[in-house]
């Protein structure tokens, strides 16, 4: 996981700006090929964000 600041780009209504983003890597075993899954919950303070899945072909 790393915190960097993404770039959102002009509309009509509001200018470019840079916004912070969380960044997530997956890294597979070595020698691994096939189907897995990764699940990421977010917490902050008292609230606690829906889970989100994801599923990665390697």
């Amino acid at each position: 996981m790393q915190i960097v600041a993404a770039d959102v780009a002009a509309t009509d209504a509001c200018p470019a700006r840079k916004v912070p983003s969380i960044a997530l890597f997956y890294t597979p075993s070595k020698d691994f090929v096939g189907k897995d899954s990764v699940q990421v919950e977010f917490e902050t303070g008292d609230n606690k964000l829906p889970a989100l899945s994801f599923l990665i072909t390697v």
